[in-house]
């Protein structure tokens, strides 16, 4: 057997020993309606696809915007991230009152399901 021959099997049996071990279930996972008394679902076009992250981005947007515009906040330093309604807050602020003012703030936006109020108190630094 010439070492061309032997390359190629070689490579094919290794092949064939990296797919067998390379689970497919997840090709193989069944998904079928199993009822149809409520109408109101979403494969059936009846309410509005996407899940609880569909509106994420326009909630972060609302929450980021009414943090900017409140002056309270001028001096932190604030992040804002949104999964599914829930808004966590990370970043500094100067004192209690205005991590409290802040979560308030953020709670009262539409959409918000839930904060994570995360911000340090105090700063580091200066």
């Amino acid at each position: 057997m010439n070492s061309r021959a032997a390359l190629v099997i070689a490579m094919l049996c290794f092949a064939f020993r990296v797919d067998a071990q390379t689970s497919l279930s997840y090709l193989l996972d069944p998904f079928a309606q199993a009822t149809s008394g409520d109408e109101r679902c979403c494969l059936a076009g009846t309410c509005e696809c996407g899940g609880p992250y569909k509106h994420d981005a326009e909630i972060n947007d609302r929450v980021v915007e009414a943090i900017r515009i409140d002056k309270r906040f001028r001096d932190t330093a604030v992040w804002v991230t949104t999964t599914r309604g829930f808004v966590t807050l990370r970043g500094c602020v100067r004192n209690p009152a205005q991590k409290n003012a802040l979560g308030r703030v953020v709670k009262r936006q539409a959409g918000v399901v839930l904060v994570w109020n995360e911000v340090a108190i105090g700063r580091t630094g200066k």
